[in-house]
């Protein structure tokens, strides 16, 4: 008599999970640095005031902060995958 196969799916391993969610941080990283460009070019519609220069300074700490954050997520990457 044939032996019956029980079919499961087959359960993510945490490496799998953690590149997964690796992965998705590109995405919110690009909307960010999307954000940051829709702010500078809404300053740059305004005359030269503290108030453009503000949302200029706030522009570059994001995309500074993006760009600190992505350098993270590499090493992240290469942790969770290496080879």
């Amino acid at each position: 008599m044939a032996e019956i196969i029980e079919l499961r799916h087959a359960e993510a391993t945490s490496n799998e999970q953690l590149f997964s969610a690796i992965f998705e941080m590109k995405v919110d990283l690009r909307a960010i640095d999307e954000f940051a460009d829709a702010l500078a070019l809404i300053s740059e519609t305004m005359d030269e005031s503290p108030r453009a220069n503000a949302i200029n300074r706030l522009v570059w700490e994001i995309k500074l902060r993006a760009q600190r954050l992505e350098t993270r997520r590499g090493d992240l990457l290469g942790l969770a995958h290496p080879g």
